[in-house]
């Protein structure tokens, strides 16, 4: 259990350095776009889908931080308005939902992503003709959040089982 809590807070760690990083990266690429575009009056034909690639990879990293955290969106509306009895059951029911459609993301998201790779990013690979660059890295933002997000969730679940907190919601 100890190895898992480890590996857990070292892949959440890294996470929340690669989303700072691209946070970062995005935010450099708007703003030499902004005064590239109105100060020197010369748009770069590259920045954005640059930033467009930049903000799917932060934004599903930051969902995948939000499982962690436990404060990604839920249905505990309805969970606090199940009976206690009833509670537990229709919190396990949503969680393994949860992991089931995160399973189909994986699935079907690597080989979305292998194929891909033979396909070449139009604004990019326009603005540096002798580069051939793919698309694999952008489609592979989905199933790399997804896992990070089923690793997550994985760790709250039975974090919630341990401490048999299933199915209690912050205001109850």
């Amino acid at each position: 259990m100890k190895a898992w809590k480890f590996f857990v807070d070292k892949l959440y760690g890294l996470t929340k350095i690669m989303t700072f990083i691209g946070f970062v990266a995005l935010f450099i690429c708007v703003m030499l776009q902004i005064i590239c575009r109105y100060v020197l009056e010369i748009p770069l034909p590259w920045s954005d889908e640059l930033a467009r690639y930049l903000l799917v990879w932060v934004s599903l990293l930051a969902v995948s931080i939000a499982f962690r955290n436990d404060s990604n969106i839920r249905l505990d509306f309805f969970i606090s308005q199940c009976p206690p009895l009833i509670r537990h059951g229709v919190w396990v029911l949503f969680n393994l939902l949860t992991l089931a459609f995160l399973g189909l993301l994986v699935y079907y998201g690597i080989p979305n992503a292998t194929i891909g790779k033979f396909t070449c990013s139009p604004g990019l690979t326009s603005c540096f003709p002798n580069t051939s660059i793919s698309m694999f890295l952008p489609y592979l933002s989905v199933p790399v959040a997804a896992g990070l997000m089923i690793i997550n969730l994985i760790d709250y679940i039975m974090h919630n089982f341990k401490t048999k907190e299933m199915g209690d919601t912050r205001d109850t």
